[in-house]
Formats: C-alpha cells, structure tokens, sequence
C-alpha cells in the first residue's frame, strides 16, 4: 500500500449531520453554492496511518509514511505548479 495519497478533488456534496465532519470535497461545493463560481483548484494530500486508539502515539509506520509524505509536498514546492500537476 502506498504511504499516502495526493489527488486533486472536486466539488461533491455530502449529507453529514454537522459541518464538524464535512469532507474536503463538501467545503468545495458550499465554496461553489455561496460564491455562485467553481472553487480554485484543490488538492487533498492523505497520510496512511495504522493504529488510531486514544491516546496511541504515533506509530513507526505512519511517521516513515508522513516523512515520505513530507518529501512529497518539499518536491513539489520547488517545482512549477504545471511540473507537479503530474504528480496529483
């Protein structure tokens, strides 16, 4: 499995009781519904993890898939965005 995920997101609806839990996707489309215009372009970067009981710290696992996460966004900053655009 891959230690993280980095995709470009879309607007989506979703029904969530609070907006304490909205998705990425859901704060695009109020973005889109309350400004009458598409939202700017949005990535949504997602670090694997393994053991989330509380309290746990965090586990050699995930800290290997944060650092090559880390690594990940440090690559892309220093690149033009069309350059990283492959990367998403």
């Amino acid at each position: 499995m891959a230690p993280y995920d980095f995709r470009e997101i879309q607007p989506d609806q979703d029904y969530t009781y609070s907006t304490h839990a909205m998705s990425p996707q859901a704060l695009l489309s109020v973005y889109q519904e309350v400004n009458q215009q598409p939202p700017p372009t949005a990535y949504l970067l997602s670090v694997r993890g393994t053991q989330f009981d509380l309290g746990e710290s965090l586990s050699a696992f995930a800290e290997n898939n944060m650092q090559e996460a880390i690594e990940l966004l440090e690559k892309i900053m220093q690149m033009p965005q069309a350059e990283w655009l492959n990367e998403a």
